[in-house]
């Protein structure tokens, strides 16, 4: 973890002042801003502290979601089952060799497409909230974490939606 402060309680970041801009780099952290002279500039560090764990939260979230998406198609291509199977489990012939193949497994297809196509644009609306956050708070780790994160998340999203086409409807 990264300190703010130096011995002496000074600022060692570059962080502007909320209110003016001003560089607070090497300027007493619990002092006014020698700019504006206002007080209450470091609750901005607290603040890109918080964001960048809040960050790495949201970035394990995408990456279990995301190992939903390929683990689900990993167990289907173990046992041999395409999408397409299930399109004959709903179909005038359920009981032909790719419905009756598939049929098992519908159960574990509906749950994970739910799963998937409901979880996925929630955390993709959090991701893109905190990451407008990040960019206002110059915090441009926790930008790049929600990046790789929403990125996981849509590719999730992508898969969940493409299980979802293929489902019976009954």
């Amino acid at each position: 973890m990264r300190h703010i402060h130096t011995e002496d309680d000074r600022i060692a970041e570059h962080v502007a002042c909320q209110h003016c801009g001003y560089d607070r780099f090497g300027t007493l952290a619990n002092g006014a801003c020698p700019e504006c002279g206002r007080h209450g500039c470091t609750r901005h560090f607290e603040q890109r502290r918080r964001l960048r764990h809040l960050a790495g939260a949201v970035l394990a979230l995408s990456m279990l979601q995301f190992g939903l998406a390929v683990g689900v198609r990993s167990y289907f291509a173990w046992y041999g089952i395409s999408m397409r199977d299930f399109a004959a489990v709903g179909a005038s012939q359920p009981s032909s060799p790719q419905g009756l193949r598939a049929a098992p497994f519908l159960g574990t297809m509906v749950h994970s497409t739910n799963a998937l196509c409901c979880g996925s644009p929630i955390l993709i609306v959090l991701t893109l909230a905190m990451c407008l956050l990040s960019l206002r708070f110059g915090e441009t780790r926790g930008t790049r974490l929600l990046l790789v994160a929403m990125l996981l998340l849509f590719a999730a999203a992508w898969l969940g939606f493409q299980q979802s086409a293929v489902l019976p409807c009954q």
